[in-house]
């Protein structure tokens, strides 16, 4: 057995018994959850409070150490890492749950949405197809997906070449989560990841717009995007939605970076798009103040990573053996952009995504915070190599197409 293939395993167990106080799971385990538990000592952790703006709430994985194996024991113990909310909200679900997620392979994730369409919540997944089926794009599916079907959940592809690489959900048309975590081990557990959940009716309406034309009416390439609610507020902090391809989102960021005057601050998967290069140089030598953090393992000839350097803008790699998976920039304290777009042209053109602008100095400070803590990991984690997946493939949840920014 591969080393790639053992962590994965250890992983998937370790999430199951983690959360199964939480989730409603059978006695008996089903066989998507065939694994041995890893032989862990438990190690400290850095507990954070819950970070609520009244029906605004913001969550990051607990994911600040070097190691991997450290951080999934992190994430597992911390009872604010962002599974546990996304495994309460399931369960507290009465009406309706719509999921559309570039990946689901957490066994937690999978069995919640099954208890829920147990007790007669009506249940769609929306996914990439390349992540649906044991091989390739067709025929068996994978275990935990044939699970899900055979238990009354809806289950979709795109059945497109590129990317569905949203991710969110909408409970009851009222709840939306959303943020940069793919439901799989990995991105729950080991890398960083930002999640928001969000109480609005009218913020819901948008996303259940898209989510139907993706999943009803099957509309998944270029298209208006109608949002029904534009500009949406929610305890003050005054919320735009934007989904891709072509649905405005990229103009939407280049404006909002054109008007920063004192800082940019981002923590990226990846940046590619030489538009947001340009701008990012240009407010640099307005005497914006520019900074960020890449992930290591997307610094390649494509990324604007050592143009940045070049340029004297501090830029600096990420300190987790695993990914720093977020699609995050915050403008002069006050806006933050976040979400399933990672700043490419894929993202902008061809891939399905959605991205939020939220105006609010206190939602910035949280992502401040962050920034602070993803700082303070790469300029003390001493990382070693790691058999990632590895940048060149889109296995167990990595979501940017080789060459990133094409």
């Amino acid at each position: 057995m591969s080393f790639k293939t053992t962590t994965i395993l250890k992983g998937l167990l370790a999430s199951v018994l983690a959360l199964g106080s939480l989730a409603a799971c059978s006695t008996s385990p089903p066989p998507f959850q065939q694994a041995l538990m890893p032989n862990r000592s438990p190690i400290a952790l850095g507990a954070f409070d819950a970070l609520y703006h009244g029906d605004l709430a913001v969550k990051f994985n607990n994911a600040y150490q070097a190691l991997y194996a450290d951080n999934e024991v992190a994430g597992h113990q911390d009872p604010q890492n962002p599974d546990k909310i996304f495994v309460k909200l399931i369960a507290e679900a009465k009406n309706t749950i719509d999921v559309a997620i570039f990946d689901i392979e957490e066994p937690s994730a999978g069995e919640a949405l099954m208890a829920a369409r147990k007790r007669g919540v009506k249940v769609r997944i929306m996914t990439d197809s390349d992540n649906m089926y044991a091989n390739g794009r067709s025929g068996a599916l994978k275990p935990l997906h044939s699970a899900m079907k055979k238990a009354g959940i809806g289950i979709k592809g795109d059945n497109r070449t590129a990317f569905m690489h949203n991710k969110f959900m909408i409970i009851d048309g009222e709840h939306v989560v959303t943020g940069s975590l793919n439901l799989t081990p990995y991105s729950m557990y080991r890398d960083n990841n930002n999640s928001l959940k969000i109480t609005s009716k009218q913020l819901a309406a948008n996303y259940q717009a898209e989510f139907d034309r993706l999943y009803v009416k099957e509309v998944r390439g270029p298209n208006p995007h109608e949002i029904p609610f534009p500009v949406v507020q929610v305890d003050g902090a005054v919320i735009q939605t934007f989904f891709s391809p072509k649905g405005g989102t990229k103009p939407a960021i280049m404006e909002a970076l054109g008007k920063a005057r004192k800082r940019i601050r981002f923590m990226a998967f990846s940046i590619t798009d030489e538009d947001i290069q340009k701008m990012l140089i240009d407010k640099h030598r307005a005497g914006v103040k520019v900074e960020g953090i890449f992930d290591g393992c997307m610094i390649s000839q494509y990324s604007v990573y050592q143009q940045l350097l070049t340029k004297n803008i501090p830029v600096m790699i990420d300190g987790n053996q695993a990914l720093l998976h977020s699609k995050v920039i915050i403008i002069d304290d006050q806006l933050v952009i976040t979400g399933s777009y990672n700043f490419s042209k894929n993202a902008e053109n061809n891939n399905n995504e959605n991205t939020l602008l939220i105006r609010s100095p206190k939602v910035a400070q949280f992502y401040q915070a962050e920034f602070e803590r993803l700082k303070k990991a790469s300029q003390t984690n001493r990382v070693p190599p790691y058999d990632n997946r590895t940048c060149s493939s889109t296995e167990s949840g990595n979501d940017t197409q080789l060459p990133a920014g094409e």
